[in-house]
């Protein structure tokens, strides 16, 4: 095992630096040139457990930029607290890679189905007029409490070629 050096906090800036330059200013994970003040010195973070320098326990990797630092960081901190915890993190993430590069399945999931769309008060106000003028005997219309755009509002709206400008 090589020899471990402790580093200080005002080391880190020409460690950083040098690392950087060797790494021709690019960031490995994203592949993206590093802007000034965006280089992050990155490390593996140590449990509790773990014993500094094994298995790369505490040591600095390289230099990231500070979005991929944090994203590194996150997804880290989520598969442990995920309890999957399985020792072998760098194998986890190639299988996640595997995975996401397969073929989807053709089934939409109930949370990506389309949303009903939504009534705007400007085109409803828009339509009421339109719509009192045209029958001024029938009962006034009344904006919908849940917004929705059932298809008798999107008949009327086209009755009247008024536009709905909610979506959402």
């Amino acid at each position: 095992m090589k020899e471990l050096i402790q580093l200080k906090g005002k080391d880190v800036k020409a460690l950083r630096d040098k690392l950087l330059e060797d790494q021709g200013g690019i960031c490995p994970l994203c592949k993206m040139p590093i802007n000034e003040g965006e280089a992050t010195l990155d490390h593996q973070h140590k449990t509790a457990s773990e014993e500094i320098g094994v298995q790369g326990a505490g040591l600095v990797r390289g230099v990231l930029c500070r979005n991929c630092n944090s994203a590194e960081g996150g997804i880290l901190s989520k598969y442990r607290r995920a309890g999957v915890y399985l020792k072998d993190y760098p194998q986890f993430l190639r299988n996640l890679a595997d995975y996401l590069e397969q073929e989807n399945l053709q089934y939409i999931h109930p949370k990506e189905a389309p949303k009903t769309p939504l009534m705007g008060k400007l085109a409803f106000n828009k339509l009421k007029k339109a719509y009192a003028i045209k029958y001024p005997k029938r009962k006034p219309l009344v904006f919908p409490k849940n917004k929705k755009l059932s298809k008798r509002w999107v008949d009327l709206f086209s009755e009247f070629n008024i536009k709905n400008s909610i979506n959402k």
